[in-house]
């Protein structure tokens, strides 16, 4: 901007018209920046209600029943926002050692199973087709319906890993 002004100093300076011109075009410049901020980022402009957010946590409260447990990675929005249910969080590290030891060996199941987790929610490809995901839920899961490319399953409990390989 210093060099700008130093290149046109004259004419910041100079005449009067110069002067004129600067001012419209910085009017113009306010006019322009501030019009698109007031038309689409004041908070009045939505309904919260209608956020996609909460559109996913409607869904999630939809097909779940209040008290049951809803596993999913990166559930930190829906776990803030849902009403009555508790969100496991698959990742690993946030549930402590005991998860992750056995998320890294394939047996994560049994933590889950223990703790009683009634639904898995996230994008089917991960669940069903990624590591360690793919290994822990193999089995488990019965789909219950899709949201937007996410899916969400019931997870059964007990079922043992020689429950589910297949036969020689």
């Amino acid at each position: 901007m210093e060099s700008v002004l130093r290149r046109y100093k004259k004419f910041l300076y100079g005449n009067t018209a110069s002067q004129l011109i600067v001012l419209v075009l910085s009017i113009v410049l306010v006019v322009n920046f501030t019009i698109p901020l007031i038309k689409n980022y004041t908070y009045t402009a939505v309904d919260p209600e209608d956020h996609p957010y909460l559109q996913e946590t409607r869904f999630l409260e939809e097909y779940t029943q209040p008290g049951e447990k809803i596993g999913m990675t990166g559930g930190g929005v829906n776990a803030y926002f849902i009403e009555d249910r508790a969100i496991l969080n698959l990742d690993g590290l946030v549930n402590g050692y005991e998860y992750f030891s056995l998320l890294q060996t394939g047996d994560a199941y049994q933590y889950l199973d223990e703790v009683g987790l009634d639904y898995v929610y996230g994008l089917n490809e991960m669940l069903i087709n990624s590591d360690p995901y793919g290994w822990t839920f193999k089995g488990r899961l019965d789909l219950i319906a899709d949201y937007y490319g996410m899916s969400l399953y019931h997870y059964q409990t007990g079922i043992e890993p020689e429950d589910i390989l297949p036969e020689n």
